[in-house]
């Protein structure tokens, strides 16, 4: 989930081709959980910073919630380690900053 079209078709591109099928993409919340129950995704990236208005936990937990199955990465341009403590106490498997390498965040 990220709000910007340009960013989340590279990021589809560049994931597929280290061999990940992506099924889905969305810039809303609502959407990106009721993706996640159609598609039945193993993993989804999300980026709460794009999100106006939200906060990293209650989208963590809408997943949990719903979705306790899924593996929920957070993948933020934020370095704050606050964001990173409470997405995991919230339920999120991982935390990768949106500068890593292509190969970092598919594995």
């Amino acid at each position: 989930m990220d709000d910007h079209d340009l960013f989340r078709a590279g990021l589809r591109t560049l994931l597929e081709g280290q061999g990940l099928r992506v099924v889905g993409d969305t810039r809303c919340e609502a959407a990106a959980v009721d993706m996640g129950r159609r598609t039945r995704a193993t993993v989804a990236l999300i980026d709460t910073a794009s999100v106006e208005g939200t906060s990293t936990a209650p989208i963590v937990e809408a997943f949990a919630e719903h979705l306790p199955e899924m593996g929920l990465i957070m993948f933020t341009r934020s370095h704050d380690r606050t964001d990173v403590f409470r997405a995991i106490r919230a339920g999120a498997r991982g935390y990768v900053f949106k500068g890593a390498a292509v190969e970092d965040v598919a594995s």
